[in-house]
């Protein structure tokens, strides 16, 4: 009952409650036997559509906060395995190292959409709009590549990529996500 005139005052709705108890023949009622039936009178005064539109039991309550915690555990997971792509990505990066003999083919397929999705997208919209038509010297005293050597460039990362995503295919896993 406590909690409920928290709840009531702090949100600042009627409510009220009736306890039985098997020992006790008479009810509890907060706040009042008037003020339970004033409650009452305005609920069933409603018509059966504005009654029952957020009436839960038990049962739709807890299929709905398990629908929620596992959307909540799905979400947390696709932001852990990103987090644990973009760690294999720095370890590359940092190390030149990469062994796709410790990832599984999950892992594997994995990485290569993370690939696809996050880096060759970004690289294949820069080069759209990447219009280089001559060298230009740079100010370092270095020279600025032209389109060709870039196309090159970004063609070996792209092989690199296309070749571990035929690497997964050998193995027998699915198809690489689109």
């Amino acid at each position: 009952m406590k909690k409920l005139n928290e709840i009531s005052t702090l949100f600042g709705i009627d409510a009220c409650t009736i306890i039985y108890d098997q020992n006790n023949p008479q009810a509890e009622v907060w706040p009042s036997d008037s003020g339970v039936k004033s409650v009452l009178f305005r609920f069933g005064s409603l018509p059966e559509f504005a009654r029952s539109k957020k009436m839960v039991d038990q049962e739709a309550f807890l299929r709905e906060s398990i629908e929620k915690a596992c959307d909540q555990w799905k979400k947390q997971r696709e932001v852990t395995r990103k987090k644990e792509m973009v760690n294999i990505v720095d370890h590359y990066i940092r190390s030149g190292e990469f062994n796709s003999n410790l990832m599984s083919n999950d892992d594997l397929n994995d990485f290569s959409s993370f690939i696809h999705d996050n880096y060759l997208k970004e690289i294949d919209r820069k080069m759209k709009g990447m219009q280089i038509e001559t060298q230009e010297p740079v100010r370092n005293g270095g020279d600025v590549m032209n389109g060709t050597e870039e196309r090159e460039i970004i063609g070996h990362a792209q092989g690199l990529v296309s070749a571990g995503e035929d690497h997964i295919g050998n193995m027998g896993q699915r198809e690489p996500r689109q």
